[in-house]
């Protein structure tokens, strides 16, 4: 019996992850139509100012956590 109990659980435990992971994809396509739709306008300076924008809170973030770490 102990046999018949790992197989049942072990295709509720796939059906769960295949759940999970059509959630996630259907998540993942979801964000990626929005955000082409919010940029698809976008020059290249408004791109490089992102990058910059993104960049420096990175730096900033990074610097924050070493320092604080040392003291």
């Amino acid at each position: 019996m102990r046999l018949f109990s790992k197989n049942k659980s072990e295709a509720v435990r796939r059906s769960v992850i295949r759940s999970v992971d059509k959630t996630y994809r259907k998540t993942q396509t979801g964000w990626v139509k929005l955000m082409e739709r919010y940029t698809k306008n976008f020059e290249r300076r408004s791109w490089i100012i992102a990058l910059v924008i993104y960049a420096l809170c990175a730096i900033s973030l990074c610097a924050y956590l070493i320092l604080s770490a040392i003291r």
